[in-house]
Formats: structure tokens, sequence, C-alpha cells
């Protein structure tokens, strides 16, 4: 044998050489010239950039200062012509003139204002004047239509007229003109912009008796001195006013008109606000907001804030085009003034530099590449020489080789076929040799091989050396056949295993003189045994009983688990069927489906009823599983299998266990129900007799009493509700219910239950927040939603001194007929500790027991809510930081409504867009009323004071006034009537909105305030959405939609009153619930009679006809649940004798727990159940109004007369 050795690769010639330096010559050349290119062209860049900057301040200061000179001139003019005491004596006879338009037309001092402008054409102009009184009436002007009436400049900038009224000369930036402009073909009237300087007229005492205003034309020396300053092709100078309306002239009025900011013959000054519409309308971009929702350009933001400034990174202007630009806000003008120029036009310079770059920078890349090609093209020509040179030797070469190579080939062929590597050895001498497979298979591909035998020696593991040294020794001392299996170290240094074999040849003296041999890679044999030794190890000792047998289901196989389980030994089981193990008790279908199952290649799982040896049966879980050959054939299955007995028993066990819960929870289902009638009855009778008294003539003190005596009973009541709910939960009588119901409905109820727990404290308001995609009709159950918020909010009215609680309903996934919403209860109250937050949600249990001595309560509530939650498919959680307020929230998941959802607050269009401001104190209240009315389509201005919202309304009266106001009542200093009172007396308002009123406090005192300060109307907070859009439809005089909840209300309330001369059949056995009961229904006007029982309920039935009947549940004789389906028998039998006959609707009352089976027996019966005892002590308690229909089909006359049975 001989080492291996790796030989070196091919040299490369010099040559190619040289081609690889001028290629990377060139390439670096050309990067080189690249990279500089493009610094200059970035210096060239920031060049000009810095150059337009300094010349747009240099305009735009120019520009100011011929604005401010010219300004200046034209006042001191006006202000000289002002005080000529000649105009001066005029003005003080026309002031005496009555300010009426037609005495001051048939005036003398009126002709003689007009001869005296007349006749100082050459001091004033001729563009035309106005004489302004200190009323603001115009008493003397050029032109008649104007005389008498209130002047432009007071209506459309009355500051800067009361300034002048100051004694101030002021220039009036450009405004709408009182004259309209015709075109030539007398259509398309427009109102053009005019501008105007004012100074104050005063009489010989130094009083201010008018003002004098010059008319001057913004499109003559105004826009020309602007549009004097600008620089490229497409610069611009303009001025605009403090809310960005453009105040001169734009030189892009054609472009304006192509993309629609102006119509035709229009022109932009006063018709365009300076608002970045997001993109270049110009080449065709369509803003997603209409223009008046755009924000400001850069420039008018920030030149509108007082800021001056530069900007040669670009914004977008007006049109959307990018431009640079300079700007600033001059305070003595009244105005801004900005110079700009497109991005584009200014950049041209820098667009020429570029071109002219990269065309030289492409003919130096195009030089360079043509003189490598050049160069390429000689260097192949002497390669192309060489190559010939050295192809004839390599002929000459080849041919004297070719037998030997022929013959060199036939033997490698005969090597490569055998898979073994070949290898030669001369024992004499040591040396060897090898095949190109025997260096493959030790990793020495491509290599030489050192011809020494102690080198491949070296190769063999340490552990192998010797045994194979003496097994080839004692090959070629004693001719034993040479095999041995060895590890050999290959070129990586891994170890494999090898079978290695060789033969020898002898002389005649017996001296090996030659040997031959083979190796064959056996690593994955030997992975493969140790593998199978392994698996065999682990099924032996496997806790699982394993079970190999046939495809005819004989055994072959089972190790030891199986044995101690079975209790037969592997000589007793090998050769039998597992049906041994069969105990008889489960059906043959059960073993026909597993052996379908396995014999189809796939896997069964099942458990087994076994029996022993010994006869004892056992529980198994099995897996079964078939083996199959290499063409896919099932030839064996195995089984492991577990003994599960002992689960089996525990499982059992619980069953049994389970039962007997069952059994003691319906035990203590049914004694609460038979203790709710017990306990609800005489409180009935408490709380009715109560509420009866204080009806009556009573001393102060005896009111007090019974007042007392009915809160008391109320709160017990509470206490009782909380613990027959927690009852009927536990017992598992309480079902959820799925029915349609609007969740407005349910915030309503509870509106109505906690504000009037939160107006008796200081300071305390109850807002809600349901967010715009939250679906309001939904399928569920109303009545436990309510009971968990009413809980919530009641506890956190209970634990808040001041503030505020804000329900809030949020959709957080929506499917397609389904929705989980999420609700939280907000406070701004106490606050829990880490500690108290980890008991909540228990049973009987509250933060502290002194949370239980200053507040009170049961506990219960908040496991009661947990629960109902849970039942509705949602969680509730708490989050809070200790005196800073608490939020429980929980999700619930509702169906949706079959009823489609219609747009609910469609505005006119006349209303939408309109501006409404928000004013109240409390941050979280602004932000509901926000989202609501912006969801109406309105725009919002919010302010936190009743000042900040005079201050806005006037701020907001010349540009886009305010059209609704929606008012806090209760705010520090101001409050809100004051507020309101204020802006509908504001002499200044050309508009005065409307105004709606919001109060969390006593509505009868704002009922009356607000209508004795004329407000249009007022809502209790907290508010909702449909509340607030029907306020506001009512307060523009609009009609509100039937389906509103204002006139849902109203249907409500008449209810009862379509029902009063109805007949009542009460069915009750105590006789203090009957006199309550009777006199309630009777204050209602229903004619009532009164039975004892279920039976004497069938009797009255029978001779007398009923609109309704009010039935008791647990009574003698009869009960009410037989009463019922006696009287809807009874019904049947009169309807087959007597068409047209009405069936009677039957309501129950009902005061015990777990009454859920009951109620499914009662609609099939076609009763209703009306409410749990005590009933509200009103008819509407008694929820009469649900037969208001069927009542009112009845013909009955009021005065008690039944018809038609």
């Amino acid at each position: 044998m001989s080492r291996l050795k790796h030989s070196g690769g091919p040299a490369q010639t010099g040559s190619t050489q040289k081609l690889s330096l001028v290629i990377m010559a060139a390439v670096t050349f050309i990067a080189l010239v690249i990279m500089i290119a493009w610094v200059a062209l970035g210096m060239v860049q920031e060049k000009i950039q810095q150059e337009t900057g300094n010349a747009l301040q240099t305009v735009l200061h120019t520009s100011q200062e011929s604005l401010t000179l010219w300004a200046e001139n034209k006042k001191f003019q006006l202000g000289k012509l002002a005080v000529d005491p000649g105009l001066v004596l005029l003005v003080e006879h026309l002031l005496q003139t009555p300010p009426d338009k037609d005495a001051l037309l048939k005036s003398q001092g009126l002709n003689e204002l007009r001869t005296f402008f007349q006749g100082n054409k050459d001091r004033f102009g001729n563009a035309g004047f106005f004489v302004v009184s200190p009323d603001f009436i115009n008493i003397a002007s050029m032109r008649d239509s104007n005389m008498g009436a209130r002047n432009l400049i007071a209506n459309q900038a009355l500051d800067l007229l009361n300034r002048a009224f100051r004694g101030e000369t002021v220039m009036i930036p450009p405004i709408w003109s009182d004259v309209v402009l015709n075109s030539s073909s007398g259509a398309n009237s427009r109102v053009p912009p005019t501008m105007f300087f004012a100074a104050a007229i005063k009489n010989i005492a130094g009083q201010i008796i008018a003002v004098l205003a010059q008319r001057v034309d913004p499109s003559n020396d105004f826009t020309r001195m602007i549009q004097l300053g600008r620089i490229g092709k497409s610069g611009e100078t303009y001025a605009f006013g403090k809310y960005g309306k453009l105040l001169s002239e734009s030189r892009f009025d054609d472009d304006l008109l192509k993309i629609g900011l102006i119509g035709a013959g229009q022109k932009a000054i006063l018709s365009i606000t300076i608002r970045d519409p997001g993109g270049n309308m110009v080449n065709g971009f369509t803003p997603a907001v209409p223009r008046y929702q755009q924000p400001l350009t850069l420039m008018a933001d920030q030149a509108t804030k007082g800021k001056s400034g530069v900007n040669v990174a670009g914004y977008r202007d007006y049109r959307g085009v990018p431009v640079y630009g300079a700007w600033l806000w001059d305070p003595n003008l009244g105005f801004g003034l900005t110079t700009e120029i497109d991005v584009a036009d200014a950049l041209s310079p820098y667009y020429t530099a570029r071109n002219v770059i990269i065309t030289v920078l492409v003919i130096t890349v195009l030089l360079a590449i043509g003189s490598l090609m050049f160069a390429i093209l000689i260097d192949e020509r002497a390669n192309r020489a060489l190559r010939k040179s050295r192809d004839e030797l390599e002929h000459r070469v080849q041919e004297r080789t070719a037998e030997l190579a022929e013959s060199e080939e036939r033997f490698a062929l005969a090597v490569r076929g055998v898979g073994a590597g070949i290898w030669g050895l001369d024992p004499t001498t040591g040396k060897g040799w090898s095949s190109e497979r025997f260096k493959e298979l030790l990793g020495y591909s491509d290599v030489d091989v050192s011809e020494s035998y102690a080198d491949w020696v070296r190769t063999v593991h340490s552990d192998d050396r010797d045994a194979v040294t003496a097994a080839l020794q004692n090959h070629l001392q004693n001719r034993v056949p040479f095999n041995v299996v060895c590890r050999l170290q290959c070129q990586s240094g891994e170890f494999r295993w090898f079978r290695v074999t060789g033969q020898a040849l002898w002389d005649d003296n017996g001296e090996a003189h030659r040997m031959a041999g083979s190796i064959v890679d056996i690593t994955d044999g030997k992975a493969a045994q140790n593998e199978l030794r392994k698996l065999s190890l682990a099924t032996e000792h496997s806790p699982a009983s394993v079970v190999i047998t046939a495809r005819d289901g004989t055994i072959e196989y089972v190790n030891a688990t199986f044995c101690d389980v079975t209790g037969y030994s592997a000589l007793e089981a090998i050769g039998q069927n597992p049906r041994v193990l069969k105990s008889g008790n489960l059906d043959a279908s059960y073993y026909q489906e597993l052996w379908q199952t396995i014999l189809a290649g796939n896997t069964w799982k099942g458990d087994f009823i076994n029996r022993k040896k010994s006869g004892e049966e056992f529980w198994e879980s099995a897996s079964i599983s078939p083996i199959q050959n290499d063409e896919g054939e099932i030839t064996h299955f195995v089984a492991v299998k577990q003994d599960i007995t002992e689960r089996k028993q525990m499982e059992a066990e619980l069953i049994q266990a389970k039962q007997l819960a069952d059994d003691a929870n319906q035990a203590k289902g049914d004694f609460l129900a038979n203790m709710s009638h017990e306990i609800r009855t005489p409180m009935n009778a408490v709380i009715g007799m109560a509420h009866l008294a204080l009806k009556t003539d009573l001393t102060p003190k005896q009111r007090d009493y019974l007042k007392k005596i009915q809160s008391s009973g109320k709160s017990l009541l509470g206490i009782i509700n909380d613990i027959l709910d927690f009852s009927k939960i536990e017992a598992g009588k309480l079902d959820m219910e799925a029915v349609d119901f609007n969740l407005d409905d349910v915030l309503d109820s509870l509106a109505n239950l906690v504000t009037v727990k939160a107006q008796e404290k200081e300071n305390l308001e109850v807002l809600f927040a349901a967010a715009s995609d939250v679906p309001r009709n939904l399928v569920g159950d109303p009545l436990r939603l309510g009971q968990v918020l009413i809980n919530l909010a009641n506890n956190a009215v209970k634990f808040t001194e001041s503030g505020e609680i804000v329900v809030s309903i949020e959709n957080i996934e929506s499917r397609q007929d389904q929705v989980t919403l999420k609700f939280a209860v907000r406070d701004s109250g106490i606050g829990l500790t880490e500690e108290q937050m980890g008991k909540l949600f228990q049973s009987f249990s509250q933060a502290d027991t002194s949370t239980t001595r200053k507040y009170g309560g049961t506990g219960l509530g908040l496991a009661i809510s947990k629960k109902l939650v849970n039942m509705m498919d949602g969680e509730i959680w708490v989050e809070s930081e200790y005196g800073q307020g608490t939020s429980f929230l929980f999700t619930a998941n509702f169906g949706l409504g079959r009823e489609k959802p219609k747009k609910r607050f469609a505005v006119s269009t006349d209303l939408r867009g309109m501006t409404v401001l928000v004013v109240d104190d409390n941050v979280t209240s602004r932000e509901i009323l926000k989202d609501m009315l912006e969801s109406f389509s309105f725009e919002v201005v919010q302010a936190a004071s009743g000042e900040e919202g005079i201050t806005e309304i006037e701020n907001a009266d010349r540009e886009k006034p305010i059209e609704l106001v929606v008012m806090d009542w209760k705010m520090p200093g101001m409050d809100g009537i004051e507020a309101s009172i204020r802006i509908k007396n504001h002499p200044a308002l050309n508009k005065i909105p409307a105004i709606i009123l919001v109060t969390a406090y006593g509505r009868e005192e704002i009922m009356q305030k607000s209508e004795d300060s004329g407000l249009d109307g007022f809502l209790i907070k907290p508010v909702n959405a449909s509340l607030l859009f029907d306020a506001i439809m009512q307060s523009f005089g609009q009609e509100i939609p039937e389906t509103s909840r204002l006139a849902m209300r109203q249907k409500e309330g008449d209810a009862l009153l379509e029902i009063r001369g109805a007949r009542i059949l009460l069915v009750e056995d105590n006789e203090i619930n009957q006199q309550v009961a009777q006199e309630i229904l009777e204050g209602a006007g229903l004619i009532v009679t009164i039975a004892n029982d279920g039976q004497e309920a069938v009797d009255a039935v029978k001779e007398s006809s009923y609109d309704a009947v009010l039935m008791d549940v647990q009574m003698p004789v009869m009960d009410g649940y037989t009463a019922t389906r006696k009287i809807r028998e009874l019904e049947v039998g009169s309807r087959k004798a007597e068409v047209g006959s009405r069936k009677a609707e039957v309501g129950m009352r009902n005061a015990e727990v777990g009454k859920g089976n009951k109620e499914k027996e009662l609609k099939a019966q076609g009763s209703k159940l009306k409410g749990e005892e005590p009933a509200e002590l009103s008819a509407s308690g008694f929820q009469l109004s649900a037969f208001s229909t069927s009542a009112a089909s009845s013909d009955y006359r009021h005065d008690g007369a039944c018809h038609g049975r």
C-alpha cells in the first residue's frame, strides 16, 4: 500500500493575467469617473438651490418695500384730504340728515359732497368713495344703490373699520365688492374684488364724526406691484390673508380653470384658499378629500402663524406643483407675502449641466470599452499563434501514446466494473498501488498515492490494527484466507467500517511475491445492525405491551410486559391468535371496524376490555399498525397496548361524583326557588303598600317614614335579587335568551337607572361612547347584558365622588352573522390595589372589609357579572391604578339582527359639511360629541369654556360662520346658559347659530332656563348619537324619521292610553298583593276583576271575557301553569263553536328562581311571562303595553263594556 498526496492545479498563462489587469483598470477608471460626476452634480444642485433661495428673498423683500411705500403714500394723501375743512363741514351737515336712502338722495349735502370729490379727482382719483357714519351706514357715495345701507367694510372687515373710527388711517386688503359686473353678453354675472383706504374725519373739537373710505381697484397698482416681483418662467409673488385666502391675482388662472379650482370668467383673487391638494393637479392628480378639508400649504401654514422663512427643499403650492419659496407676514400691511418658483424651472440649469455631464460620461465609458476591446483583440491574436504550435506538439504525443492509452483503458474498465476498491502489494518491498474507486472510498479522489505499506497500516484504527496485521501475516505464511472487518481513517478524519479481502501469489520456494485484494464500505450495514439491536432492547423493556402478528393474526412476538400483564408466557402466546384475550364484552362490529382499518393500511386506535389468563378482566388502550414490505404489501401487524384499568376506574368515580354534585345543586336550586316565592311575596306587599300610602295625604313626618320604608325595602330587594340570581346560575337554571333587540334600548335603560344615582353627587358625569361601526340590531339576551352594565355602572357611581364615568362600546370582530363587542365602564374614582383586584369576581367577596362597611353591598355583583359574561361567550377583566380610577372591561358575542341596517343618520344636503362648535370643559365629553358630529358629516370645532366658545364664533363669523353650538351647562366661569344668551344677543355676528344645551343635571331646571334663554333644544347626558341627531334635526326644523329614538319613545308613552277601559283578570292568592295590584291598575284606567287561585281564574274566564289575564304562578288549589293550560283549552273549544272570537293575552308574574323550563312550557301555550315579583310600581311595570294591539282590536268601549266574546 502507499500514502495518498494532493497534486497542484494548472498554471495560468501570462496573457490571461495581463488581460485581467487591463479589465480591472478599465472598470476602476469608469467607477472613478461616475463617482466624480455624481459629486459634481450634487454640488451644482446645492449651489443652484442656494442662489435660488437668495433670489427669492431679495424679490420678496423688494415687493414688501414697494407695497409699504405705496400704502403709506395712499394713507398720507387720504389723511390730508380727510382733514380738509370744507370736507369736514359738508360731512357735519350731512350727518344731520336721517340715514335712510330716500332722505340722503334728496339731501343737498350729498350733492355738495359729490361735487367736492369731483373737484378733487387729482388728489383722490375717480375709483369711488364712502363716507361712513359711526353706526356703519353709508351716508355718501358716488353710487345711489348703496346709500343708507350698512357699509360692506363693516360686513367683511369690521376690525379694520373700527381701527379707522379710533383715528387710525388703515388699508383694507381686497374684499368682495358691492358692485356686480356683467360680461359683454349679459350673462355670467360676478362680484369683483375691491379694496379701500380709510381715514377718520374729525370735527373742530377733534371728535371723530365719520370715516372717509377711498376705493382702490386691486387689479391695478396693488396686483401690478406684486406681480412685478418674480423670477424665472414660473415665478410668482402673491399676497394672502390670515386664513390663507388669496388676496392678489394669480398668473395661473388658465391652469386653475382647467383643474376646476375656479369657474369660467372667475379670477383666483379671493376665490382660492392656499391649500395643499396632496399632489400635482396640473398633471392630473385628483385629491381624495374636498378642498376645505385639505391642509394649508407649508408656506401658508408658517406665514399665517407669523413666521417668515425660505424653503429650497421643495413643497407643494395651491396647484399641488412642487415649488421653492420665501415668505413673510407683515403685520403693518395686515397680510402675508410670498415669492415662489416651480422646482422644475429653478433647477433647469442643473438639469442642463446634468445632461452634459452624463453625455461626456457615456462617451468616456464607450472610449474605455473600445480601448479594452482593442487590447483583447491583440491578445487573442498572440494566443492563437501559441495554441497552433501547442496543438501540433500534442498531436505527435497522442499518436505515440495511442496504443498505451487503449491498453490502460481496458484495464480501467475492468477495475471500474467492480464496486469494491482494488489494491495491490509487493510483500517483499512493501510498495503497492490502488484503483480510483479505492481512493474515492477513502475520500482521496484525484490525488497521488505514496507507495508505502506502512503508511496504509497507519490509516487502520488503533483498536483494529493488531488484528489486521496478524491476519495478513497468517495469510502470507500459512495461506489462511485474508478476510477482515476493520475501521479505516478517511481523508476527512472520519473512521468508517470496511471489509478487506486479499489473495497472495507464492513462488516455487513458497515465498509470497505478489498480492491483490479489495475493500468494501460496510458502515451503513453496521449502523443498521446497531439500530436493530437498540430497537430490540427498547421493545423488550418497554412499559407497554408489544405484540407482532402475521397477516392472518397469528402471534409471532410478545415482549416481557405483555407476559406480566396477561399472565401468559411467551411460549404460550406465540402461535396463538389475539382473540385468546377477548372478554366477550365488545360487539363483533367493533372488531370488524378494527380489521377494516388496518387491512386498508391505516393505524387503528381504541380501547379493549380483555381477559387475563387468570380470568380477571382489564382495560387496555391499543394502537395497531400494519407493517409493509418494499412492494407495499402488508406482511405483519404490530400492536402497542397500555393497561388503563386504573384510569377507567377513576373516570367512573368522577362521573359518580359529578352526578352526586348535580343532584345536590338541583336540590339547592329547588329549595331556593321555593324560598324566592316566599320572600318576594311579602316584599312586594311592603314596597307596594308604601307606594300606595305615599299617594295619600300625609304629614311631612309620615311621608319621611314611608319613603325610608320604601327605600329600605328596595335595597333589601336588590340584595335578595343578587342572592337569587347567583343561586340560579349555581343551580344551572339560568338560560340565555336569543331574541332580536336594539342596543340603544339597553343603553337608554342604563342611562335612566344610573344617572339618577349620579345626580346625587356633585360634579359627576355619566358619558356613553359607542363607536360608529357598532351594529345596533343584535340577537342575544338584552336583559342579561343590561344587568352586567348596570352592575358595573352602579359600582362606578358608588366608588366615584366626582369626575366622570364613561361607558364605551367597540366592535372588535365582525363575521357573516355574528359580532364580538367590547364594553368598558371607566371611572375616575378611588381605584384598586393589586391585592384588591385579586379578590374581585369571587362570590361574597369585596375589595376588603372596609369597602363593605363604607359602601355596602353583598359582594355578589361582580361574580354574577362574570358568570353572565361567560355565558355570552366573553370574558371580563379589570384595569386599575390605586387613586386614579378603575376600568371594568368585558367582551360578548351576539348575532346580527334580521333587520338590515339602514343609513341611520342621513343629513340633508343643505346641512352637510356645516361647522358645529362643541363647548364643554370635560375633555372626554368633547371628544365623544366630536366623533358623533363628524359621523353626521359635520365639521367640528372645540372650546373648553364659554368665553373660548364665544371667541371661536367671532373668529369664524367672517370666513365660515358656525351654524350650530352644542353647549354644556355647568362649566367653570361662564356657564352654558350665560354663554348662550351672549351668543343669541351678539350685535356683531352676521349669523346667529342654533344652540343645543347638554347637561348632566336636573331636567326641570334646565328645561325652564332653556326656554327663557331662547335655546333651540336640550339633551340630558349621557347623550347617544341617535338622540343628538334628532335634536339637531328638530333645531333646524327638519322632520324626524318615525324610526328615531324620540318618535319611538313617544309611541311607547302613548301605549297605555290605547288600552284604557280594558278588562283585566288579576289572579293572586295574597290579599295584600291583590290590593296593591288592583289600585295601580285601576289608577291607569283599567277594569280589574280578582281571582284567588287558578281554579277561580278558569271559572271566571268561562263566565266572562277578559282582554288580559295577569296570573301568579304559585297558588293553592291550582297553580298558574295549570290554569293557563286550561284557559287555552277553553279558547280552542270556543273558536270551534264561535268564529271571530278573540284570544285573551295571559301574562305570568313569577317570584321563583329557576323557571327556564316553565317559560318554554308557557310560550308553547301562547302565554307571556311578564316579569318577576315585586312588580315595578306603575301600570307600565306590568308591561300591559304589549297587549295594546290586541286590546285595541277587541272593539271594547272605554266605559268597560266588552264585545266580541
